[in-house]
């Protein structure tokens, strides 16, 4: 006879992964998982709608500063800024903006890895 289980022990057998797992990833490795979890997302209700959040925070990320893929990849401080983006994203899904003002944080990471000609002020 088949073994069955109900969704609350699937969840305690494999246990979403901690942001300390994210740790030594590149910004292009991040995963699902990852932004889940940085987001404290323990649901899959909005699991369709993540991955566009995560390619507009990588793209707003390369556009921002200036970096090729590769070379946005060497940055590991960059993994921070996404989440924060993808945050602000996730929470803020009007058609209106209250502000244009950019995180202080995500400014100062972008700032540091930004090359010369396109500095965020």
């Amino acid at each position: 006879m088949a073994e069955t289980t109900t969704m609350t022990e699937q969840a305690v057998q494999t246990p979403p992964p901690t942001l300390a797992e994210t740790e030594g990833k590149k910004l292009s490795e991040l995963t699902i998982n990852d932004v889940k979890t940085a987001l404290r997302i323990d649901y899959t209700t909005d699991d369709g709608l993540l991955p566009t959040l995560m390619s507009a925070a990588y793209a707003f990320i390369l556009d921002r500063t200036g970096l090729t893929k590769a070379e946005a990849d060497t940055f590991p401080q960059l993994c921070h800024a996404y989440f924060c983006i993808c945050s602000d994203m996730y929470d803020v899904r009007e058609a209106t903006v209250q502000t244009d003002k950019l995180n202080p944080t995500v400014r100062t990471i972008l700032n540091q890895v930004s090359v010369p000609e396109v500095l965020i002020c």
